[in-house]
């Protein structure tokens, strides 16, 4: 059988009282959905992959705190193309406000953000408890 896939972006979209995944707002719900709906499909022995940047090593804890009492194998799969490339397909988003009030584009700034974080916790990403680490430097050509 194949493992349920979670998407943070989904999730999102399905707590927005617009229907919006770039609804930040909705954000804190969605990632409470996120941790409910992984301890259900765990405790339920299903795989489950989660779609989400987790830039933030706390965040990745928290994944990791979930899995731990179901004895779950970890793995984190790191996507991880150039800052240049991650600029350039944001700039091919939606800058337009959608009804929630945020554009599907995210400020540059907050994706410089992010890939600075995960380029500095690459190098300890081993540390943090996960069984298995894939690293896709050139995953999108």
């Amino acid at each position: 059988t194949g493992a349920v896939v979670l998407s943070l972006d989904q999730l999102r979209a399905a707590c927005s009282p617009h229907g919006d995944e770039a609804d930040q707002a909705a954000t804190p719900d969605a990632v409470r959905a996120l941790h409910t709906a992984i301890t259900e499909h765990l405790a339920a022995r299903r795989s489950v992959l989660v779609d989400s940047t987790n830039a933030v090593r706390a965040h990745r804890l928290a994944l990791l705190d979930l899995a731990r009492p179901f004895r779950a194998l970890s793995a984190a799969l790191v996507l991880w193309p150039p800052l240049r490339e991650c600029l350039d397909r944001n700039d091919q988003r939606d800058a337009s406000p959608g009804e929630c009030g945020f554009p599907r584009r995210v400020p540059p700034e907050t994706i410089t953000l992010m890939h600075d974080q995960i380029t500095r916790d690459l190098p300890t990403l081993h540390t943090e408890g996960w069984d298995r680490i894939t690293m896709l430097e050139d995953a999108a050509r």
